[in-house]
């Protein structure tokens, strides 16, 4: 059988491979199925193929910037120039400390969190704006008839992407055993990140 594709997946009931073979149903809405599990792995899912890089402008006299496309969750986040990255920290503990007016005070920030999907700072940038580079994980793109047919998932994790897709199919279907296929699934996003933790046996330094 040739590889998952998107239009293998949301194939009919007589497509091997397809959400509809997997469920051995015709009603199965396929291409809500596949939207669901993707949305489900990569909200557990942590591998190589989710980290990028991307260049953050702070504007001078802000105190929030705008999160890169698809952010799903932080790594780094380092001002050009600066040694030390600016801490990521829960929202409860960021502290916001204003001058005897109120105002947010302005300086360099020494912390950062997400509040209202957008990035705070503890302070006030300056008169110039600030340039960081963000290092962080990304959801990657939808799967989508032609354009975006294959991606790292269906090549590397495809029976991740089966176990997830075929729980939803069966719990569609209000089948009993749905929950077997849901312990297949957890068990190998717990094995995909475990294996990329042990891909980072040879660094030397985390920070």
């Amino acid at each position: 059988m040739a590889g998952f594709t998107y239009t293998i997946l949301t194939g009919t009931k007589a497509t091997e491979g397809s959400i509809k073979w997997w469920g051995n149903h015709s009603l199965i809405p396929s291409d809500q199925v596949l939207t669901e599990a993707q949305a489900w792995i990569y909200s557990r899912l942590r591998v190589r193929e989710m980290r990028a890089t991307e260049t953050v402008t702070i504007s001078a006299s802000a105190s929030t910037f705008t999160l890169p496309t698809r952010y799903l969750e932080p790594v780094k986040l380092l001002p050009n120039g600066w040694s030390d990255p600016i801490e990521y920290i829960h929202e409860n503990l960021l502290q916001r400390y204003r001058d005897a007016d109120g105002a947010l005070e302005t300086g360099d920030p020494t912390e950062w969190t997400v509040l209202d999907e957008v990035g705070t700072l503890d302070s006030q940038i300056g008169t110039t704006a600030l340039t960081c580079k963000m290092t962080y994980y990304q959801k990657p793109a939808a799967l989508a008839s032609s354009t975006n047919e294959t991606n790292w998932l269906t090549d590397r994790y495809p029976t991740l992407l089966r176990h997830v897709c075929t729980y939803l199919a069966y719990e569609h279907r209000k089948r009993r055993d749905a929950s077997e296929q849901l312990i297949l699934a957890l068990k190998d996003i717990d094995d995909a990140n475990v294996e990329d933790d042990m891909g980072r046996r040879g660094q030397t330094r985390i920070r």
